[in-house]
């Protein structure tokens, strides 16, 4: 049962008791189902507009993460960043976003290495024996 069928529901029970209609209580009575019964509808126009806007996120991070593949030109193979397991050596946490960042022997080689999250420039300290 949701809000506005218990709100309708305290309407009926408050209208079978046969209150005296010119006695303030019923006047009060009567006032607060009214409120109860526009906060019920209110709530319900929020939980609808709560899921519109839930799909409007989903779909704009989607797109977000299309416009992060060609900023940081990701093309989904052994880019280092979204977790090609066969060419992955090793696993880094960004200590910034914490975001897990894969890593490849070409990319520890590299100069500096740049979070595709959050764009921090990262730096590893990696002993010859690992």
């Amino acid at each position: 049962m949701d809000l506005i069928e218990k709100s309708a529901q305290i309407k009926d029970l408050v209208e079978q008791v046969k209150l005296d209609p010119l006695r303030d209580e019923t006047k009060i009575f009567k006032a607060i189902v009214d409120l109860l019964e526009d906060i019920a509808t209110d709530v319900k126009k929020l939980n609808v507009k709560c899921s519109e806007n839930g799909e409007i996120i989903d779909e704009l991070d989607e797109s977000l993460a299309r416009v992060e593949d060609i900023v940081y030109g990701c093309e989904r193979a052994n880019c280092g960043c979204c977790g090609d397991e066969e060419n992955v050596s090793y696993k880094a946490l960004c200590p910034n976003c914490e975001n897990v960042i894969y890593l490849d022997d070409d990319m520890i080689a590299g100069s500096e290495i740049v979070c595709s999250n959050c764009g921090e420039e990262l730096s590893f300290n990696l002993k010859d024996d690992m």
